[in-house]
């Protein structure tokens, strides 16, 4: 398991599922040329397994050797079977658990949609632009009425 990116530094420690003594120190090590990371044995027990990453304490006489976990990964090994079953739904089923639900049914023959929902307002903008437009217009207009008005007849 890769340690992240920015924490390569990190102290590991493995909590096993119904473990109760306490957590379990892990090997950090590199598990590629340019990446560190743990690697985890006999994970042989159904259950929730906690990896978790701390800084190593600088100062040298405090009593905690570790600070808070600043990384923590869960893993959840050999679950129930029924987890599993990647066995088709049926429509009935379907129709069944999504009740209620912003769901659709897409059947083997149907096209799959990848507009999304309509949002109102999405061609607002051309109104804004011609809007723009003609209010230039109006001020291009009100601008030149000077010169569109007949010089004044001498008396």
């Amino acid at each position: 398991m890769p340690l992240p990116p920015q924490e390569q530094n990190l102290l590991a420690t493995l909590t096993r599922p119904g473990q109760k003594l306490g957590d379990e120190p892990l090997d950090v090590g590199y598990i590629s040329p340019e990446q560190r990371g743990v690697t985890l044995t006999a994970l042989l027990q159904r259950g929730v397994y906690r990896v978790r990453g701390a800084r190593p304490s600088l100062s040298p006489g405090s009593p905690a050797p570790v600070d808070k976990p600043v990384w923590d990964v869960s893993l959840v090994i050999s679950g129930p079977p029924e987890e599993s079953d990647l066995t088709p739904l049926r429509r009935e089923q379907y129709d069944e658990l999504a009740v209620g639900a912003n769901l659709r049914w897409v059947g083997a023959a149907d096209e799959i949609s990848l507009a999304g929902v309509a949002v109102r307002g999405q061609t607002s903008w051309w109104w804004l632009v011609l809007t723009v437009l003609l209010l230039l217009l109006l001020e291009m207009s009100v601008l030149a009425w000077p010169t569109w008005q007949p010089p004044p007849v001498p008396t």
